[in-house]
Parts: C-alpha cells; structure tokens; sequence
C-alpha cells in the first residue's frame, strides 16, 4: 500500500512541477518575413538577429502553454501547421498573434490544433485550401482590437469557446467565411455588437458570409451561454441562380443545438444586418436556425463598367490567340 502511495505523490509532484513550470512566451519581430510564408516554429526559432527575438521566456529554454507573437507594424506571414504538436518542449496550448500587417496560414489541406488563440492589432488568420483547424479551447475576439478569421475553399473550423465582440469594442473583430462548402462548429457562441455599431459602422462582432455560385456555409452551434446582439453581413455577389429554386432561394446561415431567444431581437435590428450584392433579403428565424432568403430578381446585376470589362479582356485573349496563330 504504501508503494502505491509513493508512486501516487510522485505522479502528483511532477503534475505540480509541470503547472509550475509553464509560463507565457513573447515574441518581438523586428524584421520582415518578406513575402513567403514561413513555419512559425521555423520563424522564431532562428537566429534572434534574423526575424526578431524573445522578451522574458523564451519559448525553446522554458515550457510555455502559451504565447504572445507581436509583429508590430511589419509584414509578416507565417504558417500555423501542426503548431501545437510541434512545439519543441511539448504542447503549446495558446496563441495570441498582433500586428497590423500580420498573416497567419493554414492551408493546403493540413492540420493543427492550437488551443485557445486570438488575433488582435489587425492580425488576419485564414484557413483555406481544405484545410482543418481545431481550436479546442478558445477563439478570443472580444476586445477593443481589431482582428480577422477567414474561412475557405472546403475548410474545416472548429472552436470550443467562441466570443466574437464586446458591447465596448470601437473597433472590428471579424470571421469571414467564404464558399458552401467549408464545416464550420462553434461552442458557446457570443456575438456582441460594439459601441453604437451599425451598418455604416460596424464595431464589434460581425460574422460575413460570403457565397460562391452554390450558395453559403451553414454555421453549427453547440453548447450554452449564446448571445447575438452583433453584425451578419451577407454577400450574393458570386451566386448563380438555380432555375430550381424557383424565384426565391432560402439558405440556413446557423443551425444550433439549442433554443436561441436573442434571434428575433437581432431579426428586428436592422441596423445588425448588411446586405451586398442584392438590393433586399429577408431574415428569418425558427428556435434553432436564422435563415436568409433572397429572390431572385433582387440580385444584383452587373454595372456597364463590369460587362465592359469582361469584353475587353475577351478581346485580348482573342487578339492574343491570333497573335500565336
């Protein structure tokens, strides 16, 4: 028994040695990535004179369950693959990414989990190319800082704790999802709209659904503690008509798992709802679901300067042929 005991204190004091021993890591770049994307354990574990440098831990030398990576105002990219699994001193669990001119990847059909992240100071994440992020333990976007997420091109997301906006934000903290045929599940969802947002103005939460020629992702939401009180802006501009549909097209932009009461008090805001590339839809709303409809002679047709356009590039390509010929 008492071997047992021993064996269990032991267990116990390295588990107490571990939460002990994690710490928050901050990355400063001082330089430019230039345009190629670069791995992001790659980035920084180079050559402090390279890139940039750490301040206080640095994240090779002292295990940290998170970090902080500040590109300030320089153009950096960087990519996100397998970054909480490859973290040299085990599992990185947070991420907040800054900068203004700051892209993070995931793309080409690869995979990472990261845990909880944020993206702030106008940082830009996007997931594209059939891609699949989980993000199992929180999006943060819930303060004053502006911050982009954009979904697309068949890609997978996933996060556990959602909180897109603040009822004090001034800025705009944004998830973009482009095309009908990404997966996208959030948990314990939070849209909040910010100081006296607005379709002129919108501060705060805003989600932005973006169709292709087939139409629109549904978002699912699962779990408690949803609140809607901020932005959806919807984009028709790339859909085709389906002469199937009829003369009005509905299409489901969240499915939840749960009774959400907040829908008809956002429903008669219309101050929340931003339409482009049709001149009317209407929302609507069951317990579960908020739909949009939009018919068919409301989309929008293509101005002059548009059809011009794409005469002029036919006709180069015509004269371009002739030219080989």
């Amino acid at each position: 028994m008492k071997k047992h005991i021993s064996i269990i204190s032991t267990a116990l004091l390295f588990a107490s040695a571990s939460v002990a021993t994690a710490a928050t890591a901050l990355y400063t770049f001082s330089d430019s990535t230039g345009n190629e994307y670069v791995n992001v354990w790659d980035a920084l574990k180079k050559d402090p004179t390279e890139y940039g440098s750490f301040t206080g831990n640095n994240a090779f030398n002292v295990y940290c369950n998170a970090i902080n990576i500040n590109a300030g105002s320089l153009a950096v990219n960087l990519d996100i693959t397998n970054f909480g699994e490859s973290y040299p001193l085990g599992r990185c669990e947070n991420a907040a990414f800054i900068g203004s001119n700051f892209n993070i990847r995931l793309n080409n059909g690869n995979s990472t989990n990261i845990g909880g992240f944020s993206v702030k100071n106008g940082a830009t994440l996007t997931v594209s190319g059939e891609a699949n992020l989980n993000a199992n333990g929180e999006l943060k976007m819930n303060e004053n800082s502006a911050g982009t997420v954009i979904v697309k091109e068949s890609s997978t997301f996933y996060n556990a704790n959602t909180k897109l906006g603040s009822a004090t934000a001034t800025t705009l903290q944004k998830i973009t999802i482009e095309g009908s045929n990404n997966t996208v599940t959030f948990r314990n969802f939070q849209l909040i709209g910010g100081v006296d947002t607005s379709v002129e103005n919108v501060t705060g939460g805003l989600v932005e659904f973006v169709a292709d020629a087939d139409g629109l992702t549904t978002v699912s939401v699962i779990g408690g503690n949803q609140s809607f009180s901020g932005s959806i802006a919807v984009d028709f501009t790339n859909l085709l008509w389906d002469e199937s549909w009829g003369e009005e097209k509905t299409f489901t932009l969240f499915s939840l798992e749960s009774n959400m009461s907040d829908f008809e008090n956002w429903i008669l805001n219309s101050d929340l709802q931003i339409i482009k590339g049709a001149t009317d839809a209407t929302f609507n709303f069951d317990a579960k679901h908020l739909y949009v409809t939009v018919a068919k002679d409301a989309l929008s047709i293509p101005e002059p300067s548009t059809y011009a356009a794409i005469f002029g590039a036919i006709a180069l390509a015509f004269a371009a042929y002739r030219r080989r010929k």
